[in-house]
């Protein structure tokens, strides 16, 4: 089973302040990189939290700011490999 390659998000919300944290990930074909993202994202800060702490729009409060799963892009393996020997993300 080969690999696909992607470049996922985790936005943070700090009050007014928006951050993109980009993050680069591998996964067997069969996995859903969407649902990879989520799972991640429950867990971004140690938190262990479930699907029933995110808000309709997937955002995770956490003190005094939130996070949520964004954009997942597919890369081809050359890209990743580039990116990953730069240690760009």
């Amino acid at each position: 089973m080969s690999n696909k390659y992607y470049i996922g998000v985790i936005e943070e919300k700090y009050g007014e302040f928006k951050v993109k944290q980009p993050l680069l990930f591998s996964l067997p074909e069969s996995f859903n990189p969407n649902k990879h993202m989520e799972e991640y994202n429950r867990d971004w800060y140690g938190q262990d939290c479930t699907d029933a702490d995110e808000d309709e729009n997937g955002w995770i409060e956490n003190d005094f700011m939130m996070h949520r799963a964004g954009k997942v892009t597919e890369i081809s393996e050359a890209c990743f490999n580039e990116l990953n020997e730069k240690g760009a993300l």
